[in-house]
């Protein structure tokens, strides 16, 4: 070995030395909320299923109609478009409302169809006093996000099925029915206990959900 080698190996000897700082060991949570939040898509995508989970839950409440209400004086009605201003003589004011139906006959396919009738207006508000119904099975109302103003006029914003279903609060309902699904299909690989309990309650509390509703239904 050279002189100038001796010599540096002198200097890292002489010099002084500094405590090890000491070691923290993040948990399994905290990592993987670090690296969430660092992800703006899987952000976005869990606001959206916090969404369809409240939206579930709250179904009988953010549903204009039950899903059972049917009317067959519209069996296959077409999409209502939901206007929400309106002109008037002091100019245009936020009222929002749907055009009724007007019903042809043709003669040719032997059927009949729904025409808009834009002479005809139903007005739609928000917190309107609906169908009863029973939130969850703990609470009684009759108040619903968003329909029409008189609880008899056709409101149908994706359209009918076959029995005149509303079939925009069936699709609101339907939501227990996915969630829950999608809850089960997670167990399979699901490997900490506690996302294991968490995802096991919120899926009971939606089958308790849908089978107080089944129950107040058939009754």
């Amino acid at each position: 070995m050279t002189e100038s080698t001796f010599e540096l190996a002198s200097q890292l000897a002489e010099s002084p030395t500094y405590p090890e700082a000491p070691f923290v060991a993040a948990g399994q949570w905290r990592l993987i909320w670090r690296k969430f939040r660092k992800h703006r898509l899987a952000l976005w995508g869990g606001g959206i299923t916090v969404v369809i989970y409240l939206i579930a839950i709250f179904a009988e409440f953010i549903a204009p109609f039950t899903p059972d209400r049917y009317g067959a004086d519209y069996t296959y009605a077409p999409p209502q478009r939901l206007h929400l201003w309106q002109q008037g003589a002091a100019g245009w004011r936020f009222r929002p409302y749907v055009n009724g139906y007007k019903v042809e006959i043709n003669y040719e396919q032997g059927r009949r169809v729904f025409v808009v009738d834009p002479e005809v207006q139903y007005a739609v508000d928000f917190f309107v006093t609906g169908e009863p119904y029973q939130l969850l099975g703990l609470f009684t109302s009759d108040i619903h996000l968003i329909g029409p103003v008189d609880p008899n006029a056709p409101m149908f914003l994706t359209g009918a099925d076959r029995l005149g279903r509303d079939i925009f609060s069936r699709t609101i309902y339907g939501t227990r029915i996915s969630m829950t699904i999608g809850l089960v299909g997670d167990f399979q690989n699901v490997t900490h206990f506690s996302k294991l309990l968490i995802h096991f309650m919120l899926a009971a509390l939606v089958c308790v959900a849908a089978l107080l509703l089944h129950s107040s239904v058939l009754g």
